[in-house]
Parts: structure tokens; sequence; C-alpha cells
């Protein structure tokens, strides 16, 4: 845009002594002084009319010159012009163009913002919405765990299940305690079942198991010791009948949790909002592990005594 406007500015430079020139009259070259002899007077007035007439063609030619060097002045005045416009307009064009530039950076900036408002409030609902399902899933287990049907199994399973049959049950499952211990009724099972269903909704993440895991931790561990071999008896394939290779694994899946030293009962109680001090900590594990220790040797040794003889009536 500015090479057409230093162009015309070079050809008014150029033009400017042209017209200077044009405009100022060259005087006449000496005429030689007259001569007086017999044919001086034709012969000067020859001269003469022969100078006037070369002088009125020279001043045709320059009105000619001067016409045409005011058209191109004038032709270039009008491209100056011209140019100027251009030049505003491409000013006020760009002027422009920063202007919607900016309003596009603005309505981008804002857009963003509101897309980020809008993320982080449905975050933070999802958060809220997340921490109200696993309160209300933990207060379900809590209501089925100190239930008195679940208070009943607890009672029954540790109380007779565990001294009365089960040092009897070798090469069983818990799928067949229905035929070998009628008097069971299930109940057995039934307990496996809900730390089955526990250990899954941790699993998945529906409810956060350090939540649950303080009442329960150690019937949960004594329990698993306890059906071990029966769960993997099921789990073991059999032509004879269906097997299922993952048959009770949330109730493993918490077992394993809480055998990872950071998870262990003490530690866990520790945590859950001040139930346990710090000085307390050490000594309830030693007490826990000790206890532990004891359980499995009492189910040793229910496997090495001879098994009761039933009553025949």
């Amino acid at each position: 845009m500015l090479k057409p406007l230093i162009g015309a500015i070079a050809v008014a430079v150029l033009v400017g002594p042209v017209l200077g020139a044009a405009q100022t009259p060259t005087p006449p070259p000496p005429r030689p002084a007259p001569t007086r002899s017999a044919g001086g007077y034709d012969a000067l007035l020859a001269t003469q009319q022969s100078d006037i007439t070369l002088l009125q063609r020279r001043n045709a030619e320059l009105e000619a010159d001067n016409r045409n060097v005011r058209a191109t002045i004038d032709s270039l005045r009008g491209e100056v012009v011209r140019l100027r416009q251009e030049l505003t307009t491409a000013v006020q064009a760009q002027s422009g163009e920063r202007v919607w530039s900016r309003v596009r950076l603005w309505v981008v900036s804002l857009s963003a913002a509101v897309a980020l408002a809008a993320a982080v409030a449905a975050l933070l609902s999802f958060r809220h919405a997340r921490r109200v399902a696993r309160r209300e899933a933990a207060e379900r287990v809590f209501r089925d765990w100190w239930s008195d049907e679940l208070s009943g199994l607890r009672g029954y399973f540790f109380n007779e299940f565990l001294p009365r049959h089960w040092p009897a049950l070798e090469h069983c499952g818990v799928k067949d305690l229905a035929e070998r211990v009628p008097e069971d009724g299930g109940r057995a099972r039934r307990l496996c079942f809900f730390f089955d269903k526990v250990g899954w909704q941790a699993a998945m993440g529906l409810i956060r198991v350090e939540d649950v895991m303080p009442p329960m931790q150690q019937t949960m561990r004594r329990t698993w010791q306890v059906m071990q071999p029966l769960i993997e008896y099921d789990r073991a394939v059999n032509l004879g009948s269906m097997s299922d290779p993952v048959y009770l694994t949330g109730f493993e899946w918490l077992f394993d949790w809480s055998e990872r030293p950071r998870n262990h009962h003490a530690r866990i109680l520790l945590s859950a909002h001040g139930l346990l001090r710090r000085r307390q900590v050490r000594a309830l594990r030693q007490s826990l592990d000790r206890q532990n220790a004891a359980f499995l040797e009492y189910c040793a040794g229910l496997r090495q005594a001879p098994a009761p003889v039933r009553d025949a009536h």
C-alpha cells in the first residue's frame, strides 16, 4: 500500500524542476546587429519574422508541456488523495480488526471461564452425590451388621458351628453344608455372603472400606480363616458339579485388604475419627496379634481332636 505513495512522491520531485523551467520563458538568442546594406532591411524583417514564428512555435510547445505537467500533477494529486483514503481505510480496518480481536478474545475467555465453572460445579456435585451415596451405603451395612439376624448368625457360627460341625467338614464346600449339616439351615453361608457383599461394594468404590471395617474386621478375618478351605473347595473344578472360580471373591478381597500392614485393625481404629489414641495403638496391636495366633491354634486343635459322636436319636 505504501509503494504507490512513495512512487508518486518521487515523480513529483522529478517533475518539479521541469515545471519551473516551463513557467520561466527562455530568452531568445542575441540577434546580430543589423547591417545597413541595400537589402539589409528586407533580410532583417525576414529574420525577425522567422524568429517570431519560432518563438510562437516554442511558446506553443511550452504551453503544451505545461498543460501536460499540470495534468500529471493533478493526476498525482488525485493519486495521493486516493492513497490517503486507502491508508485511512486500512488504518480504520486494522483498528476495527484489533477491536474485534479483543472482543473475540474476551468472548473466548468468558466462554472458557463459564465452561471451567460448570466443570467445577459438576465435579463438586458429583463428589457430593458420591459422598451421600457412600454414606447411605455405609449406613445400610451398619444397619445389617447390628441387626438381630447378623448378631444371631455370628453367635451361631463361633459358638455352635465352629466347635461342633466344622472339624468334620473335610472335602466339603459351602454349597454342601445344606446336605452335610442340615441343622445349619444356611446360616454359615449367609454370614459369608454378608462379607462378600461388603467386599464387592468396597472393591467397586461404592463404600469406603475404612468406614465400615472398624467394628467387624476381627470377625471377618476369623470367619474367613474358618471358611477358607470350604470356599476353595467350591472354587475347584469339579466335573460332577458346577464350579465357580470367583465364588465369594468379595469376601477374600476384604481379608486380603486387612492383611496389609497399613490396614491393621489397630491403625484403622486410630484413623476412625479418634476412636483410639496413639498411645493405645501399640498395646492393641500386640493384643490383637496374640488373639489371632491363639484363634488359629484353637482351630488347629479342633481339627486334631476326635470328631464328636453324634447322638443316634
